[in-house]
Formats: C-alpha cells, sequence, structure tokens
C-alpha cells in the first residue's frame, strides 16, 4: 500500500459481483487495462456457485485469469487476485432468490465496501455488471453509502454479438476466430468491444456520523443518521404572506397562505420525535378531520386577511373535498412558478389511495420556521 521511499501512492481496488459468467470480470479487467487503470487487488463478490464456476474458470487448469495476464505482458504480482479474494454472503447460497439470501449479500456488499472505501490512499472501482440485478443494486447502494470522492461505480459494454459467447473472455490481444453452430460464421474477436459506462452517483459518506463509519451499517441505519442540518428550511412569514425555502420567496394570496400555515403548525405541534424516521406519516390527515378543524383554519385566514367577513358561507371558510383540492393545487402552482426545484419542501404532500387520501408536510418539523412578521 506504500511506495518503499514512504511516500503515499493510490492504489486501485476493483470490487465487483459476479454471478456464473466469470467472463465479466476478465472483460472488466481488460477495459480497466486499456484505460490504463488496471487495479493493483481484485475482490469478487458472488455466490457459491458462483464462486465455484469463478475458480473453476479462471484459476484451475490453464485459468482464463492467467491468459489474461499473459497475453497482455502483465505480471500477476501486478494485480492482487487470489482463490481467497473470492467471497460469498453468510450462510452461502448457490442463488440470491429469497429476501434473506438478498439481505444477506446486502451486508456482504456494505462490509466490504466500507472496509476498501475506508483505506487511506485507496480508490474504488465498482463494477455492478455481474450477477443477477439485485446483487449489481447491492453493491450500488454500498458505494452510495461509503465510496468516497475519486471512486467509480459503471457498468460493462460488451458488443453484442460476443455478450453471450461463452469461449469470449476478453479480446485477444491477436484475433482470434471464436466457432458458432452453423450456418453461422465465427466471430471474429478483433471485432469485440469492451467499454465502461461510468455511472453518476450520490456519495452519502461527506454526510454521515463518523461513529458510523467504524463499523458496518445497514443501509437504513445509514440513510436515517443523514445529517438533518443538511435539509432545506421552510419559512412562513404570515405578516407578509411569504414562503421562503433555500433563499427563494414566494407571496401568497390570503387563501392558499392559510391552508398551507395550517399545515405547517400542525407539523410544528404533532406530538412526535419530529426526526420523521421510521415514522408511520401520522401528522398525516384525512380529509374529514381536516373539515373538521375547520374553524382553526377560519381563525388563521381572519388573522391573514383581517377584512375577510366571519360569516362567509363560501370557500375556505366552507370547505369541501372539491375547493380544498382545487385549493391545494393553485397553491402548488404558485409554489413552483417561485420556488423551482425547491417547492416540494412546501407542497401539501398526499398519502395512500381514496376514499383515505392523507394531508400533510413531508419536511421534518425542527426545519419549518412561522414568523409572525
Amino acid at each position: 500500500w506504500r511506495a518503499r521511499t514512504g511516500q503515499s501512492v493510490m492504489k486501485r481496488v476493483l470490487l465487483a459481483v459476479c454471478g456464473l459468467t466469470p467472463q465479466i470480470i476478465t472483460e472488466t479487467l481488460y477495459a480497466l487495462h486499456c484505460e490504463g487503470r488496471l487495479p493493483q487487488r481484485v475482490v469478487v463478490l458472488t455466490t457459491r456457485a458462483g464462486r465455484e464456476r469463478c475458480l473453476n474458470t479462471l484459476f484451475d487448469g490453464p485459468g482464463m485469469l492467467h491468459r489474461f495476464f499473459d497475453d497482455y505482458g502483465i505480471a500477476p504480482s501486478a494485480c492482487r487476485f487470489g482463490r481467497e479474494d473470492i467471497l460469498t454472503p453468510a450462510p452461502p447460497a448457490d442463488d440470491i432468490a429469497t429476501l434473506e439470501e438478498s439481505e444477506a449479500f446486502q451486508t456482504l456488499c456494505m462490509e466490504q465496501t466500507r472496509l476498501l472505501a475506508g483505506e487511506p490512499d485507496v480508490t474504488v472501482d465498482f463494477s455492478i455488471a455481474g450477477g443477477r440485478k439485485t446483487m449489481g443494486a447491492s453493491l450500488a447502494l454500498a458505494a452510495q453509502c461509503y465510496a468516497g470522492a475519486e471512486d467509480r461505480l459503471f457498468h460493462v459494454l460488451v458488443s453484442p454479438a460476443f455478450e453471450s459467447q461463452p469461449d469470449f473472455f476478453y479480446p485477444p490481444s491477436g484475433g482470434v476466430l471464436l466457432p458458432r453452430p452453423a450456418p453461422r460464421p465465427p466471430l471474429d474477436t478483433r471485432d469485440a468491444h469492451v467499454t465502461l459506462a461510468v455511472l453518476p452517483f450520490a456519495r452519502l459518506r461527506p454526510w454521515l456520523p463518523p461513529h458510523l463509519l467504524q463499523q458496518p451499517q445497514a443501509p437504513e441505519s445509514l440513510l436515517a443518521s443523514l445529517d438533518m442540518a443538511q435539509m432545506p428550511v421552510l419559512r412562513l412569514n404570515t405578516k407578509q404572506r411569504c414562503v421562503s425555502v433555500q433563499g427563494k420567496n414566494c407571496i401568497l394570496p390570503p387563501v392558499e397562505f392559510s391552508i398551507l400555515l395550517y399545515f405547517a403548525l400542525r407539523k410544528r405541534n404533532f406530538p412526535c420525535s419530529g426526526s420523521c424516521q421510521d415514522c408511520g406519516n401520522e401528522c398525516f390527515m384525512e380529509l374529514q378531520t381536516f373539515f373538521a378543524e375547520s374553524d382553526s383554519l377560519a381563525e388563521l385566514y381572519r388573522h391573514i386577511r383581517i377584512s375577510a367577513a366571519a360569516s362567509s358561507t363560501t370557500g375556505i371558510l366552507n370547505l369541501s373535498a372539491e375547493n380544498f383540492r382545487t385549493y391545494k393545487a393553485k397553491l402548488h402552482r404558485y409554489l413552483r412558478r417561485a420556488l423551482g426545484m425547491d417547492a416540494p419542501c412546501a407542497e401539501i404532500a398526499s398519502l395512500g389511495a381514496r376514499p383515505h387520501v392523507r394531508y400533510g408536510l413531508r419536511l421534518p418539523r425542527s426545519r419549518i420556521i412561522v414568523e409572525q412578521g
């Protein structure tokens, strides 16, 4: 991991998922070699059956891994990849076909990603091309949680004619003809193209509390622990009827502002932990509950618009499901026009299906501020 001079050097590690087609490993190594980014270490995550297939194909006899190294003049010592680097979940399974097997594989991905991405002076290339889709998704989620700024996530693209060819492991340095059942002609490996499709992904590691990086965690725990201070703040100024998010302002008409203010105050005053994590959204309510508390909404409206007639029997002072949805739609149009992509922070969200739809604000109550003037 260190140069002999004592200076630190960046080490590249390939962390890949693999199923029953070990070709994906040599194809990936070939593509990285072409980029000048051949890894100094390879770790493969697979199933018990996948491990046996990798060992038999890549290592045993004239293994394809050693053929690849010989073909391109790569010293085996330049890339550490041995039998001990092919890992399976505990307990080992021949497939990822049940919820328990999927959870075990996710745990393996989290453990290895935290371990490798946490090493100093290491960059990790995450290959999600092999195995079942759930295996690639598990590694991608682990990368989102633990990957560093220089780490990459990619899929491997192989020319379609060679993708399903069992004898194709990488394009040899010299052209080779691969036979196919008659009457189709052989495939010339000089026509094969293997490239990496590097994918952008969110990197959550900088936002995770340091103590959660000391041991592997479930993705749910890491996502729940994200610093709430990074979330936007919703400000409502009752005197100006102004809604503010991320420095953007929206002045609302009295009716729409009163409805939003009602939901904001309900969220602010709701008796809960305030974390909004593992929450059943009890602060959301059905329209029947909302209508039953119409006196509170009417009082807010009168305060916002002093000139409103207390005896009015229409509109906001006599809400129905139809005009509530009309007001809500207008509110959202105002917000989206003024706040753009930040509008969802202030929108009245809905949960469930009719006739039991519930309404409320998704933003945690600690991120909602109501100002009187």
